[in-house]
């Protein structure tokens, strides 16, 4: 994801994020994720924050507040992840996603988020 594009498919799909995420799972839920993308042309990392909380979440673009967990990967293993092409364990597992910090924070925000599955 190197192209123009790459800012404006990744804010669409983190600002999208929200309508997501299944309130009944997430009322008990309190977490915050960072994500770091990597592989930007300038050498620079996309920085982005969910925050779940009371059945909730919202997203800020930068580094935002205190984090339980990073995960850094690469900006198509991300879009591989959000339309369900690869699975969070499975990306772990291989390497495609690395997590710092609160591991069991991490995989708890997969399970409040209902990505459209692939067809």
């Amino acid at each position: 994801m190197a192209s123009g594009f790459r800012p404006i498919v990744l804010d669409e799909i983190f600002f999208r994020l929200p309508a997501f995420v299944t309130d009944r799972r997430a009322r008990t839920v309190d977490l915050t994720i960072g994500f770091r993308e990597d592989e930007r042309v300038d050498g620079e990392v996309d920085r982005y924050v969910v925050r779940v909380a009371d059945g909730a979440a919202t997203v800020t673009a930068g580094e935002g507040a205190e984090r339980d967990a990073t995960i850094t990967c690469d900006a198509h293993e991300f879009v591989r992840l959000a339309t369900c092409h690869l699975s969070a364990i499975t990306g772990v597992l291989r390497g495609q996603l690395r997590v710092r910090g609160d591991k069991a924070k991490a995989l708890q925000l997969s399970s409040v988020i209902d990505f459209p599955q692939a067809r």
